[in-house]
């Protein structure tokens, strides 16, 4: 009998024990366990602003219309595609396809779509209009594309000595380096913004359904004459 009654109490021993720790768990350490839960799922993101674009006016008229106005140094749209290692079931036909349209080697290529534990792995950037509509069209499996703003100048070398150019880095704001752009790089260069956004079981940004926590503030149009 007492083998009896000394299982029974190692049973309840184990069953207390579990019981604890659910409670632990679930009551006890929730908060901890939904912040590191929460954390997983979302994060926050900079939202850049876009730097303010310059303009010449006509010595001949005092007029701020944007018709006799041109512009000479702005900000334009264009595009970085990136790949999803592990979403790429044919790695060498998409090599293949998309050595000529990016312009780069088919090894270069090949040492970037082949990193499986990469989630996020850029091709190139300041890729056109043009060429991404290229690329959209081959329907490749794990390349996709996101905007990109970067400085551009319609007259080419015009005033360059006077524009200066600007720095731009991945992931940072874009700094004036000599002549205008530097000088009004404060009033051209905005304010950064922060949004929270979610991310998605592989760990990918969702684009969608951002909560801004901080608006961003875009640069000031320069005109000179």
């Amino acid at each position: 009998n007492w083998r009896f009654y000394v299982l029974v109490l190692v049973l309840v021993s184990c069953f207390s024990i579990v019981i604890f720790r659910l409670f632990s768990l679930q009551v006890l350490k929730y908060g901890f366990y939904k912040g590191q839960a929460t954390g997983q799922q979302q994060t926050y993101q900079t939202i850049y602003p876009k730097r303010g674009e310059i303009f010449m006016r006509d010595r001949y008229t005092s007029s701020d219309s944007r018709s006799l106005i041109f512009p000479v140094a702005i900000s334009k749209d264009f595009y970085k595609v990136y790949a999803i290692p592990k979403d790429i079931e044919e790695k060498e036909e998409t090599i293949a396809l998309l050595s000529p349209l990016l312009e780069l080697e088919e090894e270069k290529l090949k040492e970037r779509i082949y990193k499986e534990d990469d989630p996020y792995e850029p091709l190139k950037s300041k890729v056109d209009e043009e060429t991404l509509e290229k690329i959209n069209n081959l329907n490749l499996e794990g390349i996709h594309s996101e905007t990109e703003n970067w400085r551009y100048f319609p007259a080419n070398e015009l005033a360059c000595h006077l524009l200066g150019f600007v720095r731009q880095s991945e992931g940072e704001k874009s700094n004036g380096q000599y002549g205008v752009e530097e000088f009004y790089n404060k009033e051209l260069v905005g304010r950064t913004g922060l949004a929270k956004v979610k991310k998605d079981s592989k760990g990918q940004i969702i684009s969608v359904n951002k909560e801004i926590i901080q608006k961003s503030e875009d640069g000031a149009d320069l005109i000179l004459t």
